[in-house]
């Protein structure tokens, strides 16, 4: 009887123990409220602090304006970013 006991206090903090790892292991996904911080180095007018995400899941970041953000990993929207602006200096804009 001890044993099986023991078995399921075993059993239960595994099941606990791999709930965190799918909790914690998961990578953030961005939505509505939540709140990045974006800046370009070397580029003092391109350094945007707390930029929330809008309801529609946009956020505004100059020179691109509106890029939908919500669902995406903050590399994601790093690289998202990233690709635009490069067209943007492409063309000496930046």
């Amino acid at each position: 009887m001890k044993r099986k006991g023991a078995f399921l206090i075993l059993l239960l903090l595994l099941t606990m123990l791999m709930s965190s790892f799918i909790i914690y292991g998961a990578e953030y996904r961005l939505g509505p409220k939540d709140v990045l911080s974006i800046g370009v180095w070397g580029q003092p007018d391109l350094q945007a602090q707390q930029i929330t995400v809008l309801p529609d899941g946009t956020i505004f970041f100059p020179l691109i304006g509106q890029v939908e953000v919500v669902g995406m990993s903050v590399k994601e929207v790093q690289n998202t970013i990233t690709e635009k602006l490069h067209i943007w200096s492409i063309l000496g804009l930046v």
